[in-house]
């Protein structure tokens, strides 16, 4: 009887497992400049997963709360299992810690704006009713985690409730600022202690910003920015019709 040559598969099992390799890469791959694939960087590769594992953990914890979300409940909703988000982050107050990073940060320009003695001082606070309202439309999220982290902190006393704390007062001390600034100018009435003015428009802010979050699909929100901005006015100019006008 005559032998049966081997098959090509298990002659060549490297051949084989070659093939196999250019098959698994194929999403990662890509066409280079001469006909060659190349794969998409590791690094590019982790990035783009670590930031779906953010977005997801923001959106979650706006939606329902830190407390109430689990990593697993981050990990499903990112599409990774527990222990891919485990890869990126040692836990799940590392990741709120990250997300109040960059959501101050967004802040940045706002606060130095309202610090700055060389604007005047209406200007300055009409800028922060724009600016925050912008914030609010483009990343609703960002601008809302740490007002709902303020809350569910208060009192802990970890370095998650002291960076909060440092973000609003940050914010607080720019309102005082250009407050006094007013003052001074005699543009901006003195309607009792200044911290407590500063306060209020921070809450008026903050409140705005939680109204439009519930109520955003039924608001008009070019009207609804410009009565924020007209009750700022009213609330804190000498001469409504002088602070009126601007930012409009």
């Amino acid at each position: 009887m005559a032998r049966q040559k081997p098959s090509a598969r298990v002659a060549k099992p490297a051949a084989a497992a070659k093939r196999g390799a250019k098959a698994k890469a194929g999403p990662q791959a890509k066409a280079g400049p001469v006909g060659k694939r190349t794969r998409t960087p590791n690094r590019v590769r982790r990035a783009v997963s670590r930031e779906a594992v953010l977005k997801s953990a923001r959106s979650l914890f706006v939606a329902q709360g830190y407390l109430a979300t689990s990593v697993d409940d981050i990990a499903r909703k990112a599409g990774y299992s527990k222990g891919g988000v485990y890869f990126y982050f040692l836990d799940k107050s590392q990741i709120l810690h990250e997300l109040l990073v960059q959501s101050c940060a967004l802040y940045a320009e706002i606060i130095a704006t309202l610090k700055n003695e060389k604007l005047d001082p209406i200007d300055r606070l009409v800028s922060w009713v724009n600016n925050v309202s912008r914030l609010g439309a483009e990343a609703g999220d960002e601008i809302l985690l740490p007002i709902l982290i303020s809350l569910e902190f208060l009192g802990v006393g970890d370095d998650i409730e002291h960076l909060v704390k440092a973000h609003h007062q940050a914010q607080l001390d720019a309102l005082v600022a250009a407050l006094r600034d007013g003052r001074k100018a005699g543009i901006i009435r003195d309607s009792g202690p200044i911290r407590e003015q500063a306060a209020s428009l921070s809450a008026l802010a903050n409140g705005a910003l939680l109204e439009w979050f519930r109520r955003k699909d039924e608001l008009n929100g070019r009207a609804f920015v410009r009565a924020l901005r007209e009750i700022v006015i009213v609330a804190t100019c000498v001469d409504e019709r002088r602070g009126g006008n601007a930012g409009r």
